[in-house]
Order: structure tokens, then C-alpha cells, then sequence
């Protein structure tokens, strides 16, 4: 199993922000979501929701990211009953980010957490492993993947992997390029604010926006404190993460992208 660019989240053991086994608990009307964006945790989700008296109107989260495929699953679960998306802890982290706080009609972001995107869009990914491979031994792709039993594939074995998998990946970059694409489909959404290293040369690869700055992607009805970035800044400064990893993005100071099409107004948008 290849989990290419779109997942990102790494071992933990126990209940955590990475856990490859998410707990899924109900409280009154919320949901609390923490772990990795994946299929036992959509599997899990959907449980929840289809279990009789669940009339839940918030989705509270902590989650470092996962695969991109259940991401959408559980992304499309909150926005068809919407839910109010919360996130928690240590935040909505990559695929979280991508595909469940973005398109939720409300969301909010707890003080001391945060919402951080990375990585490439699918729309932006080549569609042959070989070009993988390449940007692989190059150092300028970054690719994660985990084995059937869930253990991690170690960087140095990536490109063989790549090689012996090249059949099996083109068609799930392939499928991962369409499910990403009808995901974003009429939503007034720019996906571009998923994957903002692929068009500015930043100096770190993990990045948050202001909440003025989402809603020009379309991204709208979000709630922070004012003083939010400074609040992530320091945080992750706290925790020992470098400036080449993490940074804010300051639309104000950063290259005019073009317009998207269809693009919503946050100002029109209503929870």
C-alpha cells in the first residue's frame, strides 16, 4: 500500500494525533475525532453516525493528517450533515486540513490549536512513478508509505518500492487525482489553499494562513482568536520545530495567483 504526498501522518502508538487506530466517541451532539485520517477511521465514523439517537451537529478534531481517499470520505460525512468542525489539541493537520476543515460549512479553531497544510495537490502530482522516483532521489518530492501490517516503509526503501509497485501506483494517483477533483466539484472552493508550496518558493514546507487569508480561497465561516498565528507561532517554536519546517503565509506579501473560477464569496457564504 502507497500513501504518495497525501499521507502524512507517521506512527504513534496509542490514542493520539497519529493514531492509525482514531478514536471515535460521541458526546452529547459532538463527535470526538482523534487520530489519522484513514479507513478504520471513516469505517468508525460512519458507524457512529448511522447508530440509532446520533443527531451530533459538531465534529471536534484532532487529527495529524492520513491518507487523502478516507480523508474525503470523512470530509464529505461532516459536510453532508453539517457539522461544525472544531479543531482541537494539536490541530487538523494535512489531510484533515485538505478535506475536512476546508469545505466544512462552519468551523472554528481552538485557542492553542491550529490548522496546517503541506504537500502537493493531487491535481498537481505526476500521474507516472517514474516521475515519483525521480523527484524521490532528487529530494524534492516527499513521499510517505506504509505496508499492509501498517509498519512504515523506511525513506530509504521508497524508491524501490516505487519500482516494484509502478503499476499499482500510476492507477492510485490516477483514482486520487478524479476523487479529488469531484471532491472539490461546485463547492466554491480554490484547492490551491491546500498546496500552496507547489506555486511559491517558501522556506518551509508546513504552513497556516490567517483567517482573512483562507477566506480568499473560499475557505469561510471560520472562527479564531486574533491573535492565532501568533498563538501557532510560538507554539510549534515551543515544541522545537524549526523555521524551515513551519511558517505563516502572508498573502499580502506573496506572488497574486490568478483567479479560481466559480469562486465563492465568504461575504454571500452562510453556515
Amino acid at each position: 500500500m502507497l500513501a504518495a504526498s497525501m499521507a502524512c501522518a507517521h506512527a504513534d502508538d496509542g490514542i493520539g494525533p497519529n493514531s492509525r487506530t482514531p478514536s471515535v466517541t460521541v458526546s452529547g451532539t459532538s463527535i470526538h475525532y482523534v487520530g489519522a485520517m484513514n479507513e478504520a477511521g471513516a469505517q468508525a465514523l460512519e458507524a457512529v453516525l448511522e447508530a440509532q439517537g446520533t443527531r451530533p451537529d459538531t465534529f471536534i478534531v484532532e487529527s495529524g493528517g492520513g491518507e487523502g481517499r478516507p480523508a474525503m470520505r470523512i470530509g464529505t460525512l461532516v459536510h453532508e450533515r453539517g457539522l461544525h468542525v472544531v479543531a482541537t489539541g494539536r490541530g487538523c493537520n494535512s489531510a484533515c486540513a485538505n478535506y475536512v476543515f476546508v469545505p466544512a460549512l462552519r468551523k472554528t479553531i481552538r485557542p492553542g490549536s491550529k490548522v496546517v497544510w503541506h504537500n502537493s495537490c493531487p491535481s498537481n502530482l505526476p500521474t507516472s512513478a517514474g516521475a515519483l522516483i525521480d523527484a524521490h532521489r532528487q529530494g524534492t518530492g516527499e513521499i510517505n508509505a506504509t505496508r499492509d501490517d501498517g509498519a512504515e516503509v523506511a525513506q530509504a526503501d521508497i524508491a524501490d518500492l516505487l519500482v516494484s509497485k509502478q503499476a499499482v501506483i500510476e492507477q492510485s494517483l490516477r483514482e486520487l487525482k478524479a476523487a479529488h477533483a469531484h471532491f472539490f466539484a461546485g463547492r466554491g472552493i480554490d484547492d490551491r489553499v491546500n498546496c500552496l508550496t507547489d506555486y511559491f518558493a517558501l522556506p518551509f514546507d508546513h504552513y497556516t494562513l490567517s483567517v482573512d487569508d483562507m477566506a480568499r480561497f473560499g475557505v469561510c465561516n471560520v472562527t479564531a482568536d486574533p491573535d492565532y498565528l501568533a498563538q501557532t507561532l510560538r507554539a510549534v517554536r515551543d515544541a522545537g520545530v524549526g523555521e524551515r519546517m513551519f511558517g505563516v503565509i502572508d498573502l499580502r506579501r506573496a506572488p497574486a495567483l490568478p483567479a479560481a473560477p466559480g469562486l465563492r464569496r465568504c461575504d454571500e457564504a452562510t453556515p
